[in-house]
């Protein structure tokens, strides 16, 4: 189109259009440089953002193991510790059990005043606990750790 409309121009014409040409040619390629240079500052960003975020995953894939495995470990721990408390209650149930002569009833003391208590409750809330040996009230059914000391 511009060789057809540059045959019936002035060659000052002529030489004018080309240089706009030329110039409309010059900004458009600036254009397109700034174009392309915003598009690459674009691009390093969205890599700078995706590398941050890929970081940001691998950190919280890790926490989350790491917590994983602290619900683990803490489920095990409460485990073996009802496993031993289980233990201990059947331990001091069959010392219990031990500590009575067969054909024997577990009876009360014979003290200086006949108080007894069928249990800590009951010698708590008449006042009597803690109980000692010797005392009113004591008796062994008392005394579960047998220090001569009941209802600590």
């Amino acid at each position: 189109m511009f060789e057809q409309n540059t045959a019936s121009m002035s060659p000052i014409t002529q030489c004018l259009a080309s240089a706009e040409a030329e110039a409309a040619t010059v900004e458009a390629n600036d254009e397109l440089a700034t174009t392309a240079e915003a598009l690459d500052a674009a691009q390093a960003a969205l890599d700078e953002q995706q590398a941050k975020f890929a970081t940001e995953k691998k950190e919280l894939t890790r926490l989350h193991e790491a917590a994983t495995q602290a619900a683990d470990d803490a489920t095990q721990l409460a485990s073996a510790a009802t496993l031993r408390a289980e233990t201990a209650e059947a331990a001091v149930s069959t010392a219990a059990q031990d500590s009575t002569p067969r054909g024997l009833v577990d009876t009360p003391p014979v003290t200086e005043t006949t108080v007894y208590y069928q249990n800590c409750t009951a010698a708590r809330e008449a006042g009597g606990a803690p109980v000692s040996i010797g005392g009113p009230g004591y008796g062994p059914h008392l005394d579960r750790d047998g220090d001569g000391v009941g209802c600590e």
